[in-house]
């Protein structure tokens, strides 16, 4: 499902745009949920998962597409990378211009319990 904050939302294809290892565990950028999950390295099963949608999905950020559009992904101790390709398309404020976010670990670092 896609996030509250994205204009209305509905269901979507599970969607990974790019996997990152880091300290053991497989994390997954899910564009179309527009979040982060940790997952295990052997099964895949999600054990924990962080939005970005708050940040991304705010009315000026907005793109035009009806999907996510981030596509490179980097976890590391401080927090994740995050790349969004638009396209060439412009946001809701005028920016065309390619651009990486940084979003901070979550209190407790990547492998804190839920």
């Amino acid at each position: 499902m896609q996030p509250p904050q994205f204009p209305k939302a509905k269901p979507v294809n599970r969607d990974f745009s790019d996997l990152s290892l880091f300290n053991g565990k497989l994390f997954t950028l899910e564009r179309n949920a527009y979040q982060i999950c940790r997952r295990d390295p052997q099964t895949a099963k999600v054990e924990r998962c962080w939005s970005y949608a708050a940040e991304l999905l705010q009315e000026n950020r907005r793109y035009s597409q009806n999907y996510g559009l981030e596509e490179a992904f980097i976890i590391d101790a401080d927090g994740a990378w995050i790349g969004v390709d638009n396209n060439f398309g412009a946001r809701a404020d005028g920016e065309v211009r390619p651009i990486v976010w940084r979003f901070a670990a979550p209190e407790g670092g990547w492998s804190a319990k839920p």
